[in-house]
């Protein structure tokens, strides 16, 4: 079953615009590659297979994922439309309408 991630990215215009062999060597830069199954087998092959990565280190990739998927739509994006920019916007505490509409305010000079 494929990742929330992956199927936002299928579903993007832009990745569904490039050829294949680009949306590989996208994956490949961004070291982007479908979950193995650990080895099922003796006793030692089942804990080898777990000591390669701690739980920390999955905990890790786990909680990149979403940008690294991010990134390669980005990427597809770049080579569909050049000129295409990705913002990130600045993240703030809105309380109020008053909050709001500053924060629109602020960031509608900072888009334009």
């Amino acid at each position: 079953m494929p990742s929330p991630e992956l199927e936002r990215l299928e579903g993007a215009a832009s990745w569904q615009q490039i050829e294949q062999a680009q949306r590989d060597g996208i994956l490949a830069q961004l070291h982007i590659k479908a979950a193995t199954v650990g080895t099922l087998g003796t006793e030692q092959e089942v804990l080898s297979s777990l000591q390669r990565a701690s739980l920390e280190d999955w905990r890790t990739r786990t909680a990149a994922l979403p940008q690294l998927f991010a990134n390669a739509r980005s990427e597809a994006d770049r080579l569909v439309e050049p000129k295409t920019r990705h913002v990130k916007l600045a993240s703030d505490t809105l309380r109020t309408e008053d909050d709001v509409r500053a924060w629109a305010r602020k960031t509608e000079r900072e888009l334009v």
